[in-house]
């Protein structure tokens, strides 16, 4: 386990009493090795310094602690990867850079996400008021700082939870790794972000035009599947917009055919 991990946890809880509940609840010993793990992969230590380090491990095990011993610990991972899902996606599609540059996230090019919104982020902390409030909210905002550096600590870390989540997730309810909907969760979140992102710069939609906000809805509609109660937030997705025409999420466009073309 993270060595800052392991000393937040002295402090704060109490090193055999945090031991002694992570042995009674599997569960959040998976959760808390895990994560620990996942956030060895990000460079948010060469980012941030001990406290904030010891700030955001703080956060994670009070989140952690609260699904695991939930009364419903799927359904409360499940909501709680909803709401870090739509941080994610604030900060993932302004950090997807455009081509030719290469793209880590494997989302340019589906349906919605084209790279084109990582020019505008200066401009996009001023006008989108979700990404202005949650950036003036981190405990890292430092009214000096330069928005590139603030904008990749949120990225990362929201990236850490999210991906610590889904790791509990599949931990707590085996058909998710049967059958796994987040990777068209994530799809549907950025597209869904990147349209909104759109309309505050006032440019020309990156999806369908003429449906565009058809598909706005119905990307964000997946949220809301995912916090209800539906054993299979995809199928049931696929279920509401069959033969809509709308563009599934986590899939590529299909390629027209020009083989016979005149």
């Amino acid at each position: 386990m993270d060595g800052k991990l392991i000393s937040l946890i002295k402090r704060l809880f109490g090193f055999r009493s945090a031991v002694d509940a992570r042995q009674r609840n599997p569960a959040l010993a998976f959760a808390v090795n895990r994560s620990s793990e996942l956030y060895s992969d990000t460079p948010l230590a060469d980012l941030i310094d001990a406290e904030i380090a010891d700030l955001f491990s703080r956060q994670a095990y009070i989140d952690l602690s609260r699904v695991c011993n939930s009364q419903h610990p799927v359904a409360a991972c499940r909501q709680r990867l909803a709401h870090i899902m739509l941080k994610y996606a604030l900060y993932q599609v302004i950090e997807i850079d455009a081509p030719p540059a290469e793209d880590a996230s494997g989302l340019r090019g589906l349906p919605g996400i084209t790279g084109e919104m990582r020019a505008y982020r200066g401009e996009l902390a001023k006008k989108n008021m979700s990404l202005r409030s949650d950036l003036h909210s981190s405990v890292n905002y430092d009214r000096d700082a330069r928005l590139r550096d603030l904008v990749r600590v949120e990225y990362w870390k929201n990236c850490w939870m999210l991906e610590t989540l889904i790791e509990t997730l599949k931990h707590l309810d085996s058909t998710v790794s049967e059958n796994d909907w987040t990777p068209a969760f994530r799809h549907a979140a950025c597209a869904n972000q990147e349209h909104l992102y759109r309309i505050d710069l006032k440019m020309k939609p990156s999806l369908n035009s003429e449906d565009a906000q058809k598909i706005s809805v119905a990307y964000s509609l997946f949220t809301d599947i995912v916090i209800s109660d539906a054993a299979d937030p995809m199928a049931d997705w696929l279920d509401y917009h069959d033969g809509q025409g709308i563009p599934i999420p986590g899939r590529p466009l299909p390629q027209m055919d020009t083989t016979h073309a005149a």
